[in-house]
């Protein structure tokens, strides 16, 4: 390591301790404790998988006491904070703590990065605008799968740029290892599987390093296959990862979200209209009759999540445009429906259902749809409706005031991304800083549009933003430089020189 390379890492490391220090600031003066529905799936799922229910559905356990096998989210962010209640990290505040750690190692990593392959100035840069950027720390304290995800993508991305620059087996099985738990954080980024190692393996084996070209898809395979068949041997449908895919699409198809002026969010009607379950798990009648008569008092124990279920309706009421098809007869039906729905029905018949019941919706309003899919990209990327977009991210638990600094910020880092990926072209390969990006817009496309679907697409532009900046300083440092004292004095005084 060169002097040049240990200060700027010594940079790094300060400038990332102000960033976790801004991260526990917010957490106690915010103090972000919305329970969101994520949220609070992954922490039930994760106290119950601590004291040995194997990743059960904590909805149907919560209410009736039945241990149904659920994977409705990837299992990592689980995994993870089922591992800090067995160390005895149970507490909101500590997980809320590590997550910031989470945090503060991305913006570690990006700074590194940065510095891989721009230099010292990119690197402290892009260090220097991952501390401070709300869209990256605002989602710490939450406790979400976004953090976790955000982290594994500047992992990837930096492991992918050592293989390239470098090719070693350590930094390949790196490269597999980041991948393969991203995918188990969030099942969209089986797609860099096609865009990130395959396309690094090709240049591996181009180069002849063939060895590590295997190595990178053996190790990927190794981590992926305990949990791809515990899913596909747990469930009477096939499922790979998780069972969301058929909730997200219907929530995405159907009228409010392709014919009201919410065009590309996401909606709720779909699942309060009365479909007829397949009802595949026998439970007895008296059971499902407390389940549905006592879904909201049973299941919201504390009042942070009862305040959570009395917002969400609230939510729907104050906002009538958005909902146009939710009251609060269709809402109580939902959550009768709902309790007796998780308690009977096995989740893959229910996930490949609504899959079904949304590919068809989609395929009656075929002429909507690129309508429907320019809307949810440009409600993602910053657009379209941005003063709802914020709103509804409100909702999430990021602060209104937050997501706004971070609107200036995203349009401030992708004016300057014009000048970065001119530079970065110049210097290195460029489709590995693209492929999240394409990822998001892929996976939005299909499902429906919000700006923390753009969680995983933040490393990148961060560090594309970064690019831009050094070289839009290079460039005016430049023209500053060839301004002679003439000139400069011509300019201020309208003399040739000054006496």
């Amino acid at each position: 390591m060169s002097y040049g390379d240990e200060s700027s890492s010594k940079w790094i490391g300060a400038i990332a301790g102000v960033g976790f220090v801004l991260r526990i600031c917010y957490t106690l003066i915010a103090r972000p404790t919305w329970p969101q529905q994520g949220n609070w799936y992954y922490t039930h799922q994760a106290q119950y998988l601590a004291h040995g229910h194997f990743f059960i559905d904590p909805v149907a356990f919560a209410v009736a006491h039945v241990a149904i096998h659920s994977v409705v989210y990837p299992p990592m962010t689980t995994l993870s904070l089922a591992f800090l209640d067995l160390v005895g990290l149970a507490t909101p505040f500590a997980h809320q703590v590590v997550w910031c750690m989470i945090g503060t190692g991305t913006v570690v990593v990006l700074g590194k990065l940065g510095n891989l392959i721009g230099g010292p100035q990119v690197g402290l840069v892009a260090a220097t605008v991952a501390a401070l950027y709300p869209y990256l720390w605002m989602n710490d304290p939450l406790v979400s799968s976004e953090t976790l995800e955000q982290f594994l993508v500047a992992c990837v991305l930096y492991s992918t740029y050592r293989v390239l620059q470098g090719p070693n087996l350590a930094w390949a099985c790196s490269l597999s290892v980041s991948l393969s738990i991203a995918i188990l954080t969030r099942s969209e980024y089986t797609l860099l599987v096609i865009l990130l190692l395959v396309p690094a393996g090709f240049v591996l084996w181009h180069i002849e390093k063939r060895t590590i070209a295997l190595a990178l898809v053996g190790m990927s395979a190794l981590v992926l296959a305990p949990w791809i068949i515990y899913s596909l041997t747990s469930f009477q449908r096939p499922e790979f990862v998780a069972t969301d895919l058929g909730e997200t699409l219907i929530q995405a198809n159907c009228p409010a979200d392709y014919y009201s002026v919410a065009i590309g969010f996401y909606s709720l009607e779909a699942q309060c209209l009365p479909y007829t379950y397949p009802l595949t798990v026998k439970v007895p009648k008296a059971t499902l009759d407390r389940a549905a008569k006592g879904a909201f008092p049973k299941l919201h124990h504390d009042p942070a999540d009862l305040a959570y279920a009395k917002s969400l309706y609230t939510y729907a009421r104050k906002s009538p445009r958005y909902f146009p098809y939710l009251n609060l007869s269709t809402f109580r039906t939902f959550v009768a429906s709902s309790a007796r729905m998780y308690l009977q029905t096995d989740e893959s018949v229910q996930d490949h259902y609504w899959q079904g019941q949304a590919i068809s919706y989609a395929s009656r309003n075929a002429s909507r749809v690129p309508l429907v899919v320019l809307a949810r990209l440009a409600n993602t990327f910053g657009i379209y409706q941005q003063g709802y977009a914020v709103q509804a991210d409100s909702y999430s638990g990021r602060p209104i005031w937050g997501s706004e600094i971070g609107m200036v910020m995203y349009y401030v880092l992708v004016v300057a991304s014009v000048a970065g990926l001119a530079d970065l072209r110049r210097r290195t390969r460029i489709w590995p800083l693209l492929a999240p990006i394409i990822v998001v817009a892929v996976s939005v496309a299909l499902t429906y549009g919000l700006i923390r679907f753009r969680s995983g697409a933040e490393p990148s532009i961060v560090l594309l933003g970064s690019f831009g900046i050094v070289a839009y300083s290079k460039s005016l440092r430049q023209r500053l430089g060839r301004v002679s004292l003439k000139g400069l004095t011509r300019l201020a005084f309208g003399v040739e020189e000054l006496d």
